[in-house]
């Protein structure tokens, strides 16, 4: 797109900080000194008084009911072609690439998470970023997350997902595409639609559904998987649409059309 990126390093690869950490550790063997988005509980600037930004641009964000069904890319091809059409771009990843790819800011949480804040301050941090975008004025902000939205079970603390539910607070979009998988049960959509639009001023105004099934489902989102033929994404288009009563679309394939119900909506929300 044209932007200038580039990088400081800001963790020494000796540090306490990221001990147990491989990835990192490898590219000590290589350079003193390594880059790796990371947000330290020092970078928390003074609460002033619990007091949050309120956010002046039209704010679109990217969720899913799970892991591994395509919402990075999503929001790449988001950035791509509404930027083709004249808009101006401000972007908040989770994904500790998103920079590389002219993101404004990245609050990384995800696996192996270098993020060392709380809820409330996670909030906080989340709150100046999305006021920094703000103030470049862009004509929309997209934000996108990570992982589910809710949590589909809860048998084991590790399947609560606080961060997702941070970031969703914090950044307050005023319309979500919700990401769901082809095998995705109608009732845990439901659930995690209502989750969405009942936790902030958010509406969820489309589906993009990840075009995989599971070949054995007892294996979850980490066993292999077969691409669906294009009856079965009619089929389960027109289901999930009679349902809910919300667009649905295919990633990839249907994103021309995603854009322009992206911009209908804030159109008409003028």
């Amino acid at each position: 797109d044209g932007f200038e990126v580039y990088y400081q390093p800001i963790v020494d690869c000796q540090s306490e900080q990221i001990i147990g950490a491989e990835a990192l550790m490898r590219f000590s063997m290589i350079t003193e000194e390594v880059y790796t988005p990371a947000v330290l509980k020092k970078e928390v600037l003074p609460k002033r008084q619990g007091k949050l930004f309120r956010y002046n641009k039209p704010i679109l964000g990217v969720f899913g009911t799970s892991s591994k069904q395509g919402k990075f890319t999503l929001q790449l091809l988001l950035r791509e072609k509404i930027m083709k059409r004249g808009y101006s771009i401000g972007q908040l990843g989770t994904e500790p690439t998103a920079e590389l790819f002219g993101f404004d800011y990245v609050f990384p949480i995800g696996y192996n998470s270098l993020v060392e804040l709380q809820n409330e301050e996670a909030v906080q941090y989340i709150n100046m970023q999305m006021q920094s975008i703000c103030e470049k004025e862009p004509d929309i902000i997209i934000v996108g997350c990570q992982s589910g939205t809710v949590s589909y079970d809860y048998g084991n603390i590790s399947f609560y997902l606080f961060q997702q539910y941070a970031f969703l607070v914090a950044t307050q979009p005023d319309a979500v595409i919700l990401c769901i998988n082809y095998f995705d049960e109608l009732e845990y959509i439901r659930r995690t639609v209502q989750f969405i639009e009942s936790s902030s001023p958010s509406k969820v105004i489309a589906f993009v559904v990840f075009p995989v099934k599971l070949e054995k489902e007892i294996a979850g989102v980490y066993g292999k998987k077969t691409v669906i033929s294009e009856d079965e994404f009619k089929q389960r288009k027109s289901i999930v649409e009679k349902v809910f009563g919300i667009r649905t679309f295919l990633l990839n394939q249907d994103i021309e059309e995603v854009v322009n119900h992206v911009i209908d909506f804030f159109c008409e929300e003028e």
